[in-house]
């Protein structure tokens, strides 16, 4: 089961990995092991593909992920509570309940998903 605490220990993260579907986006090994640990890479895949237009204009996104029931939403911010877009609603997920939260950094054409202990 994945805990919080499991997390912690992605710091500064060395290894990037691309995405497919949103080609300015890369992710850490810390989103990496969440989606893997998670069974969530639809996550992954929902922020490069939902996201690609905010990410181009916006230098700092927060993301929490919350999940309850076997379901979850995501609420996109910029860091300081000020929605960017509608919060996402998911219908099944088997992510372990609780609040998940990310952030994403842009800049030089590229975009980074991140867990803030990475940063």
């Amino acid at each position: 089961m994945l805990l919080p605490e499991d997390l912690k220990q992605f710091t500064g993260g060395v290894e990037f990995y691309k995405h497919p579907l949103g080609p300015r986006m890369v992710y850490t090994e810390g989103v990496q092991y969440f989606a893997k640990k998670a069974g969530a890479y639809w996550f992954i895949d929902k922020v490069a593909t939902e996201l690609e237009n905010l990410m181009a204009e916006q230098p700092f996104i927060s993301l929490l992920l919350t999940v309850k029931n076997d379901k979850a939403t995501l609420s996109v911010t910029d860091g300081n509570e000020l929605t960017l877009c509608p919060t996402f609603k998911i219908d099944f997920t088997d992510a372990p309940e609780g609040e998940w939260r990310f952030w994403i950094e842009s800049g030089g054409g590229r975009s980074t998903l991140l867990l803030p202990s990475e940063h």
